[in-house]
């Protein structure tokens, strides 16, 4: 079994568990690969990567992140698949921290769509809550997901 969708404690306020916890119930569930995709934030990659490599699970690094061209805070996840997509990833992070959206609740960092058009065949783009048709039909190959509740452990449906 894949998970590609796990957040941990560096999505704060909204996680399954502590790396260790998460790794051990992956083990329970028979996962032989998961993605770390926290919000906002790749802090936590160096500890994910450790930890599944100790457990015999293949790691995969990415972000959760708002895409918006607007004021709207629609989300997309981003995966990458090799380390090319790993260097893309964190400088589209650094650049979406760079260019934040202003909510009732603080900042958020934002890419563009112009930013996730630019993005190479390196990096794994799910569509997230993103509802406007006419860009998810650009051909940038996203991915769709359906996910069983918030937990992070669904089941992921590719487009």
């Amino acid at each position: 079994m894949i998970q590609l969708r796990i957040k941990t404690e560096y999505t704060f306020g909204q996680t399954f568990a502590p790396i260790g916890r998460v790794i051990e119930r992956l083990k329970e569930m028979g996962v032989t690969a998961a993605g770390i995709v926290d919000l906002n934030s790749t802090w936590g990659h160096v500890p994910w990567f450790k930890a599944c490599k100790a457990a015999g699970i293949t790691p995969m690094l990415g972000v959760d992140l708002v895409v918006s061209d607007e004021d709207a805070t629609h989300r997309m996840w981003f995966l990458a698949k090799n380390s090319d997509g790993l260097s893309e990833l964190y400088r589209a992070t650094s650049k979406a921290h760079q260019q934040p959206i202003v909510t009732r609740a603080g900042s958020l960092p934002r890419l563009y769509r112009n930013d996730v058009r630019r993005m190479s065949e390196n990096i794994a783009k799910f569509a997230g809550d993103i509802a406007d048709g006419e860009f998810l039909k650009e051909g940038l190959n996203f991915l769709a997901d359906l996910a069983e509740g918030d937990s992070g452990f669904g089941r992921f449906i590719f487009n």
